[in-house]
């Protein structure tokens, strides 16, 4: 199976109505618990709020999609996202994506995303000690595709309802202090933010419901697919929900061959996640290195 790779950042047109000390991570698309007509390529999109303090967090973001075909052989994938430029004066989203092969046939789908992120190490006083600390936090969705689902279609996707897979971190102070760990300056890491204790890590509430994807975002992501699979017949219909492609310069998306169940979304996805949990700690126990 194989990945194809392309991230972008966009910034988000619609409004946010979040405090400037929240930073929140969220799985855009696809959407938990739906059901997506076959489709040669899909897009999978992240974005995060309050986009220059978190990448002040040394964000790191893995997914991984497990697949179980209909009548078909289980396989999966995973891959690491890159954040991209980050406009260091922009408080609107920033949005990330690449798309994935192989959604041609019908399946049930487990996406599971992974996100770490770094802040101010204390010593036993509460004192910060010049070190990083790490947090990290595992969520998941399930969506299938059937040969009666739903089209690709992002903005569509306003009009469902709010995203349940979401991770938030509250309290991200503005002010940066200054690292002392000489092993973490030889890395390139001079500076971090003392993160509340309790903010760990955690799921919800979310601000996604005043994200919207907007004409402008469904036509870069239409205009890098065609770009993919441009020349090999299998581009996916338009929507008639989707704009013609803008003349936003992107970059060219690239192959990458790094690639490596779940029930009907009719059953509740919570269950159904918690019933797939071996694969949530495989995936936290990966390694992540962000220094």
């Amino acid at each position: 199976m194989r990945l194809i790779s392309f991230v972008t950042s966009l910034a988000c047109l619609g409004t946010l109505a979040s405090a400037a000390s929240k930073v929140e991570f969220d799985l855009v698309f696809p959407r938990d618990n739906q059901s997506y007509a076959p489709t040669p390529y899909m897009p999978v999109i992240f974005a995060v709020t309050n986009p220059e303090r978190a990448m002040r967090l040394y964000p790191y973001l893995e997914f991984r999609v497990n697949q179980s075909v209909v009548g078909g052989t289980p396989y999966n994938l995973s891959r690491q996202m890159n954040w991209g430029a980050v406009d260091p004066t922009s408080n609107k989203p920033h949005f990330i994506y690449t798309f994935v092969d192989n959604f041609a046939a019908e399946g049930d789908w487990t996406l599971w995303w992974h996100i770490t992120w770094r802040g101010c190490g204390k010593g036993r006083d509460g004192v910060f000690d010049g070190t990083l600390t790490k947090n990290q936090s595992t969520t998941g969705i399930l969506f299938e595709t059937r040969n009666d689902g739903q089209a690709v279609d992002l903005l569509a996707a306003n009009n469902q309802r709010c995203l349940m897979s979401t991770q938030v971190v509250d309290g991200v102070p503005d002010e940066s202090l200054t690292i002392t760990d000489q092993a973490l300056l030889k890395s390139g890491i001079s500076t971090c933010l003392m993160v509340p204790p309790e903010s760990d890590g955690r799921f919800g509430p979310s601000d996604f419901c005043n994200i919207k994807f907007d004409d402008a975002i469904a036509a870069n992501v239409s205009a890098d697919l065609n770009k993919l699979c441009a020349g090999t017949g299998n581009c996916p219909k338009p929507s008639t929900h989707v704009p013609a492609a803008s003349t936003t310069t992107a970059t060219q998306p690239t192959a990458d061959n790094t690639a490596q169940s779940s029930p009907s979304p009719s059953t509740n996805s919570a269950q159904r996640l918690a019933g797939t949990g071996a694969v949530a700690v495989a995936l936290g126990a990966f390694t992540f290195l962000l220094v």
